[in-house]
Protein backbone atom coordinates (compact mmCIF):
# COMPACT_ATOMS: atom_id res chain seq x y z
CA UNK A 1 0.00 0.00 0.00
CA UNK A 2 1.46 3.06 -0.86
CA UNK A 3 1.65 6.33 1.48
CA UNK A 4 -0.84 8.14 -0.31
CA UNK A 5 -3.64 5.23 -0.05
CA UNK A 6 -2.62 4.51 3.45
CA UNK A 7 -3.49 7.83 4.25
CA UNK A 8 -7.25 7.80 2.95
CA UNK A 9 -7.36 4.33 4.54
CA UNK A 10 -6.97 5.66 7.25
CA UNK A 11 -9.11 8.66 7.47
CA UNK A 12 -11.97 6.46 5.91
CA UNK A 13 -11.24 4.18 9.42
CA UNK A 14 -11.31 7.00 11.78
CA UNK A 15 -14.54 8.48 10.25
CA UNK A 16 -16.81 5.21 10.07
CA UNK A 17 -18.70 6.26 12.93
CA UNK A 18 -19.16 10.01 12.06
CA UNK A 19 -19.83 9.75 8.55
CA UNK A 20 -20.28 5.71 7.53
CA UNK A 21 -20.20 5.32 4.04
CA UNK A 22 -19.30 8.63 2.83
CA UNK A 23 -16.63 8.50 -0.48
CA UNK A 24 -13.96 10.47 0.24
CA UNK A 25 -11.80 12.56 -1.98
CA UNK A 26 -8.46 14.71 -2.19
CA UNK A 27 -10.00 18.03 -1.87
CA UNK A 28 -13.04 17.07 0.14
CA UNK A 29 -13.20 19.35 3.29
CA UNK A 30 -13.11 16.86 6.15
CA UNK A 31 -13.49 19.12 9.17
CA UNK A 32 -15.75 22.27 7.48
CA UNK A 33 -17.92 19.13 6.21
CA UNK A 34 -17.95 17.59 9.27
CA UNK A 35 -16.68 14.61 7.97
CA UNK A 36 -14.01 14.61 10.88
CA UNK A 37 -15.11 15.61 14.43
CA UNK A 38 -12.73 15.77 17.03
CA UNK A 39 -13.01 12.03 18.20
CA UNK A 40 -11.59 10.83 15.07
CA UNK A 41 -8.92 13.61 13.95
CA UNK A 42 -6.90 12.15 17.50
CA UNK A 43 -7.42 8.72 16.00
CA UNK A 44 -6.38 9.64 12.56
CA UNK A 45 -3.12 11.47 14.18
CA UNK A 46 -2.30 8.35 16.59
CA UNK A 47 -2.86 6.09 13.52
CA UNK A 48 -0.29 8.02 11.27
CA UNK A 49 2.17 8.66 13.99
CA UNK A 50 2.04 4.74 15.32
CA UNK A 51 1.97 3.27 11.55
CA UNK A 52 4.10 6.03 9.92
CA UNK A 53 6.58 6.72 12.21
CA UNK A 54 6.12 10.44 12.38
CA UNK A 55 5.98 12.42 15.18
CA UNK A 56 2.93 15.23 14.99
CA UNK A 57 3.30 18.25 17.62
CA UNK A 58 0.20 19.46 19.27
CA UNK A 59 0.52 22.53 17.70
CA UNK A 60 0.61 20.79 14.22
CA UNK A 61 -2.83 19.96 14.60
CA UNK A 62 -4.52 22.24 12.99
CA UNK A 63 -7.29 22.57 10.71
CA UNK A 64 -4.86 23.52 7.47
CA UNK A 65 -3.24 20.17 8.30
CA UNK A 66 -5.90 18.05 8.46
CA UNK A 67 -8.86 20.16 6.47
CA UNK A 68 -8.34 17.19 3.44
CA UNK A 69 -7.02 14.19 2.17
CA UNK A 70 -4.30 16.45 0.38
CA UNK A 71 -3.79 18.48 3.27
CA UNK A 72 -2.64 15.67 5.33
CA UNK A 73 -0.63 14.32 2.78
CA UNK A 74 1.08 17.54 1.96
CA UNK A 75 1.72 18.01 5.95
CA UNK A 76 3.22 14.47 5.93
CA UNK A 77 5.67 15.38 3.42
CA UNK A 78 6.56 17.50 5.47
CA UNK A 79 7.81 15.61 8.36
CA UNK A 80 11.11 13.33 8.61
CA UNK A 81 11.00 9.64 9.01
Amino acid sequence: MTEQDFVLTTVQDAVQDVAPGVELTDDMPLIAAGIIDSLSLLKVVSRLEHDLGVRIRDTEILPRNFETIGAIRAFLATKAR
